[in-house]
C-alpha cells in the first residue's frame, strides 16, 4: 500500500518546487483525501476477499 501512495504522491512532490504555500495546502489536502479514499477502499477489498 505504501508503494501505491508514494507513486500517487510523485507528481505532488514534484509540483511543490513550482507552487506557493497556499496552492501547496490545497494540493496536499486533495492528495490526503485521495489517499484516505484509497486506504478505505483497500480495507473493503480485503474484507470482501476474506469473506469469499
Amino acid at each position: 500500500m505504501k508503494e501505491k501512495i508514494n507513486e500517487i504522491m510523485k507528481p505532488a512532490k514534484h509540483a511543490m518546487e513550482y507552487i506557493d504555500y497556499n496552492e501547496g495546502v490545497v494540493i496536499g489536502s486533495a492528495f490526503g483525501q485521495l489517499i484516505s479514499i484509497i486506504e478505505e477502499q483497500q480495507i473493503k477489498i480485503e474484507e470482501l476477499e476474506r469473506n469469499k
